[in-house]
C-alpha cells in the first residue's frame, strides 16, 4: 500500500502528456524497471493505466494501456484534430467504460458524430464530461440547430450516467 501511494506521488510529478516516438506515453513506467517488486505494484494499479489511455497516438499502446487498465473506469479525452481514425474508432468503442471524457477543439463533423454515438449511450462511471466546441470556426451553429431540431422531434435520447460530479458544455449543443 506504501508503494502504491509513493508511485501515485511520483506519477503526479511526471503527468502523461501525448506520446512522442522518443518517450514511453507515460515516464513513471521507468519505476516498473527498478525491480519485480515495482513492477508488480504497478501492473496491479489499475486505475493509474485507466488514467493514461489518451496519453498515445498509437493504437497498440492505446490497447495495451486498456488491456492494464483491467476493466478501471478510463479517462478518455480526443482533443484537436490529432487522433488517427482507427484510435479515435477505438476510443469511441470504449466510452461506455469512461471515468471522464473530455472531447476539445475537433472539427465540427467529428464532434456530431462523437456526440452521436454517446446519445443514450449508459456510461455507470463517468464522473466527468467535458464537450467543448471551440473548434475555431463557425459551422458549430448547424449542429447547435440540428440538436434543437432533435430536441423538439423527440429523437434525442439521454446520456445515462449515475455518478457525474462535473459537467462543461461549450459551444457543444
Amino acid at each position: 500500500e506504501l508503494q502504491q501511494h509513493i508511485l501515485n506521488t511520483c506519477a503526479l510529478w511526471h503527468p502523461t502528456t501525448r506520446y512522442d516516438w522518443k518517450s514511453p506515453p507515460v515516464q513513471w513506467i521507468y519505476l516498473g524497471h527498478v525491480c519485480s517488486e515495482l513492477r508488480a505494484t504497478l501492473l496491479s494499479m489499475h486505475q493509474l493505466w485507466a488514467g493514461s489511455v489518451s496519453t498515445s497516438n498509437s493504437l497498440i499502446v492505446v490497447k495495451e494501456l486498456v488491456r492494464r487498465a483491467e476493466g478501471a473506469p478510463l479517462t478518455i479525452k480526443i482533443i484537436g484534430d490529432h487522433t488517427p481514425e482507427p484510435l479515435l474508432h477505438f476510443l469511441l468503442s470504449n466510452l461506455g467504460q469512461a471515468r471522464a471524457i473530455h472531447i476539445c477543439h475537433v472539427h465540427p463533423q467529428s464532434f456530431a458524430a462523437i456526440l452521436a454515438k454517446l446519445e443514450g449511450l449508459n456510461i455507470p462511471s463517468l464522473e466527468e464530461l467535458k464537450l467543448d466546441n471551440n473548434a475555431g470556426d463557425n459551422s458549430t451553429d448547424s449542429l447547435a440547430l440540428s440538436s434543437l431540431e432533435r430536441l423538439v422531434n423527440g429523437t434525442t435520447r439521454p446520456i445515462i450516467t449515475q455518478c457525474l460530479q462535473s459537467l462543461t458544455l461549450k459551444r457543444a449543443w
